[in-house]
């Protein structure tokens, strides 16, 4: 039994909104993920190359109230980034799995998930050091006299993980929701064909 064309036309409408609100929640996700990643880094950066140099330089007494007063006002930035990253990255990395096909055939989409794990291990422990010098724990502090260490520990392999985001971001994909080249080329050929026999 036929459908009417108005219930089509509503289940196809029905059907692009969807898809354009997925589209809306990725690029929010993404863009939430991209801004933390900033934050987090970009403080890092700061603190490891203008900051510990330049209170180098003060009293001690200063450098102990600097300190104590830095680590309240970052440790909520730390927390609230380090939780929107990992949020954000497993949902990236489901909506991918069940929305797109990647390509296997060539790297690095062959080896995408073996990179996304190793990336995600890194990304632990760049939140673990930043949350551990943001902490208030015996441990903390005795990592916080070797701040500089740390940082750049730190620093490195974040700059890992973005390296490794960055080759990932190049795997090919393509929509599952959208039938393969040939499929189209076939029922485009086909379909004057069945009107004419028809």
């Amino acid at each position: 039994m036929l459908r009417p064309a108005w219930e089509i036309s509503a289940s196809l409408g029905t059907r692009e909104y969807v898809m354009e609100f997925a589209i809306l929640i990725g690029l929010a996700l993404r863009w939430i993920h991209i801004l933390s990643a900033i934050t987090l880094m970009g403080g890092a950066v700061f603190q490891r190359f203008v900051l510990l140099p330049a209170a180098a330089a003060l009293p001690d007494d200063t450098q102990q109230k600097l300190r104590a007063e830095l680590r309240g006002r970052w440790s909520k930035l730390v927390m609230m980034t380090a939780g929107l990253l990992v949020v954000s990255g497993l949902v990236n990395f489901v909506l991918l799995v069940v929305n797109c096909n990647l390509d296997k055939t060539e790297w690095p989409g062959r080896l995408y998930h073996m990179m996304f794990g190793l990336k995600f291990l890194l990304a632990l422990v760049v939140l673990y050091i930043a949350s551990l010098l943001a902490g208030r724990s015996a441990l903390a502090e005795r990592a916080r006299e070797n701040a500089r260490t740390w940082l750049t520990l730190n620093l490195v392999l974040a700059t890992l993980v973005v390296c490794l985001g960055g080759v990932l971001r190049q795997a090919g994909r393509s929509s599952k929701q959208s039938p393969p080249p040939s499929t189209r080329t076939n029922a485009t050929l086909s379909a004057p064909l069945e009107r004419h026999t028809g």
